[in-house]
């Protein structure tokens, strides 16, 4: 026999002189189909170290052998003793593929289509730079996010310490500011792949009050090489740095 598709039975009809024939014993020809390796579903995009999931084989032909993983893109495969069709993955840090060893009958053992995980980085905020102080209603910088892993997804401000945050619609990794008039506080919220979201370092930009020069108590009228008095400074805002004088009308200090 050769090349057969069905299982077929086969035996000899024998005949003696003028007796009646006689048929031997019958032999079996089992035929088993074509091994077909199916598809395992489905390629996922997981967080690396805090993911989990099931895959499962479809669409083969013969008896799950083992399952075997790649870590090296399909160049190397190891084996899982596993003969089901479901596998299960937990916490994976590399991206990592999976197939089924898949035999039917005495035919050849075939792979599986197979899914991969990959595993991207977990969201790392970061760090912005860096606290300041600045002058009320004047005042212009620029904030730096740093050392960050994932997508930019939003800055968001605040102004009560950090209780209640605004999304400010910034997908950038700097922040400009202008003309603050009070406490504010700026962080940025990040996100890589399908990881949690995670949040940056806070950045606190105090507001010193505008300087005001205050009011010197009242002119006086005195006599030459004999005088004497204090002037007095109210009303100001800050701290005196140092007092001038003029003797030109005030052209010069």
């Amino acid at each position: 026999y050769l090349n057969i598709l069905t299982t077929t039975r086969y035996r000899a009809v024998v005949k003696s002189g003028t007796c009646a024939s006689a048929p031997s014993t019958q032999r079996i020809i089992t035929v088993s189909p074509t091994s077909v390796g199916g598809t395992v579903t489905s390629n996922a995009t997981v967080c690396s170290g805090l993911n989990g999931g099931t895959l499962t084989l479809a669409g083969h032909v013969g008896a799950i052998q083992n399952w075997q993983f790649s870590t090296d893109g399909g160049f190397s495969w190891s084996n899982i003793v596993n003969t089901t069709t479901s596998q299960t993955y937990l916490n994976l840090v590399t991206t990592t593929m999976y197939r089924a060893q898949v035999k039917s009958g005495t035919c050849v053992t075939v792979a599986s289509a197979p899914a991969t995980i990959s595993v991207v980085p977990s969201s790392v905020g970061g760090n912005v730079n860096s606290n300041m102080t600045v002058c009320d209603g004047v005042n212009d910088d620029t904030l730096v996010l740093s050392g960050f892993t994932g997508t930019i997804l939003d800055w968001e401000s605040s102004i009560d310490g950090g209780t209640t945050w605004l999304p400010l619609g910034n997908f950038n990794d700097s922040l400009f500011f202008t003309n603050l008039t009070q406490q504010t506080m700026y962080h940025a919220i990040v996100q890589a792949g399908a990881c949690a979201l995670a949040t940056s370092s806070a950045v606190t930009i105090s507001i010193d009050a505008a300087s005001v020069g205050g009011i010197l108590s009242s002119d006086n009228t005195v006599c030459a090489s004999g005088n004497s008095g204090n002037i007095t400074l109210v009303g100001q805002t800050g701290n005196p740095n140092n007092w001038e004088s003029s003797i030109d009308g005030g052209f010069s200090w």
